[in-house]
């Protein structure tokens, strides 16, 4: 700033105002609106005959994108930067069939057709020009063919097409994808695999949704299933395989294959079995260390003080107080109790004392460990789910494994997925009991008591207040 406002007479200044811009641009970061603001008027400042004109106008643009989810004084017009972002790409399609060195021509077209996309991608999320953005977008590979943006514009069409329930054309893009990108073909299906997943999650019992459910479950199981042969195919090792198989029985669920998808689910399952097996005995290890160091301690007054210290360290690094186990707390009043031993037979005493609370209070912990060691939700409501939809709610069917669910669920953390299992287990009981006058009993007593626990039930009031419409017609 203070070589421009001394020497802005001289000719090579232009050049000084993309160094400014660009020392604005890195102490700005991703957060900084003002000093990105600060960055975009020096890039507009350099003179468009430099070299450096076109990296400014595009490191410019990419700020003033960014700039769109700032705050209102930074914030620009986003019908006015497609129109910009349009320029550039006409601008940098012509340099680049003047530049004589190949490196340069090929960057500045691959930058030419970022643009371009991205204001296509603009006038269809903040525009809301949907249509006029889609047919845009057809049009982009033939004028920026061989650049590495062409895999991108076909995922956001994929990905769109999935947003608006067009599953067939989505299958048929995907196929036409593989068949042109065959080496990235399984990135999109899984991109694709994914947003599937959560429309499901999202419209399943939702009466008025039934044919939009059903398309994205054609969608799921088709794609799931390739990634899953695929993935098979390679022999990958079983912590690869792991999350692949989970996904292929959720997707061989959604396809109608319940049968098939237990088998899958419970695979898993014994794997997060073994996983946790596995860890617990390197629980039982690391306790065992700890024994066998506070045995050896066994007479050292100062030696044992300072072992109290470390255990409750130990408590604070697995996540404890020393509150939650009264082995703890007796610890803690044994090691102040011997602090206060004055003379050396008291403290032979007392080091004794919480040696054997030490000791019983690793044990404590130990079990802790294990009975903590998280079991993988997602098995369990696929078992759940897979049992439910052959209709075996009673022994180790549906019922148990949606009681095992809801028990494991911290409610203050993840309140969402609470009431969706507690809703997905009073439909279970509904369809297990519909002639069982005391057990339909059991259930309005159930809803009742989930009404009481949060009036708006997650968000599912009305979903539950049908449900209970349901049993009190059955009761009658």
């Amino acid at each position: 700033e203070t070589l421009l406002s001394r020497w802005a007479h001289r000719d090579d200044v232009g050049k000084w105002y993309f160094d400014l811009g660009w020392e604005y641009q890195q102490l700005a970061g991703k957060g900084n609106h003002e000093l990105m603001s600060k960055a975009v008027e020096a890039y507009d400042r350099v003179p468009g005959d430099l070299p450096e004109s076109m990296e400014g106008r595009y490191l410019g643009l990419a700020l003033r994108e960014a700039l769109l989810g700032g705050p209102p004084e930074t914030r620009g017009d986003p019908a006015a930067l497609a129109e910009m972002l349009d320029a550039y790409a006409a601008a940098a399609k012509a340099a680049a069939g003047l530049a004589e060195d190949p490196a340069v021509a090929r960057r500045v077209r691959e930058r030419g057709a970022m643009s371009a996309f991205r204001a296509v991608r603009m006038r269809y999320e903040r525009l809301g020009r949907e249509e006029e953005a889609l047919e845009r977008l057809r049009e982009l590979p033939d004028e920026w063919p061989d650049t590495d943006v062409l895999p991108a514009i076909w995922e956001f069409e994929i990905g769109k097409l999935v947003d608006r329930n067009e599953t067939s054309r989505a299958i048929e893009k995907v196929d036409a994808f593989g068949k042109k990108y065959p080496a990235k073909v399984q990135g999109l299906m899984r991109l694709v695999v994914g947003q599937v997943r959560g429309r499901i999650e999202d419209l399943r019992g939702d009466p008025d949704r039934t044919e939009d459910l059903r398309s994205y479950k054609l969608v799921f199981d088709r794609f799931a299933g390739e990634l899953y042969r695929n993935a098979a195919a390679k022999n990958l090792p079983a912590a690869k395989m792991y999350p692949i198989e989970q996904m292929r029985a959720e997707s061989l669920l959604a396809g109608g294959k319940p049968a098939a998808a237990l088998e899958l689910f419970e695979k898993c399952a014994d794997y997060d079995a073994k996983l946790r097996s596995a860890k617990a005995k390197q629980i039982d290890e690391e306790i065992a260390r700890w024994i066998e160091r506070t045995e050896r301690a066994r007479g050292g007054v100062t030696a044992i003080d300072m072992l109290g210290k470390e255990y409750f360290d130990l408590l604070g690094k697995h996540g404890y107080d020393v509150e939650d186990f009264g082995e703890a707390v007796s610890v803690r009043t044994a090691v102040e109790f011997l602090r206060k031993a004055t003379v050396s037979e008291q403290q032979r005493e007392r080091s004794a004392v919480v040696i054997d609370e030490l000791l019983a209070a690793l044990e404590a912990l130990g079990r802790a460990l294990k009975r903590d060691l998280p079991m993988d939700a997602g098995n369990v409501r696929g078992l759940a789910r897979a049992h439910r939809a052959m209709k075996n709610y009673k022994g180790d069917g549906a019922l148990k494994h949606y009681s095992e669910l809801v028990e494991g669920i911290d409610r203050s953390r993840y309140s969402a997925l609470y009431w969706s299992v507690q809703l997905e287990r009073c439909q279970c009981l509904l369809e297990a009991f519909r002639t069982d006058k005391e057990q339909l009993k059991r259930l309005s007593v159930l809803i009742r008591q989930l009404r009481l626990e949060d009036p708006a039930m997650g968000g599912l009031y009305d979903r539950f207040n049908a449900l209970e419409l349901q049993v009190l017609r059955l009761k009658r």
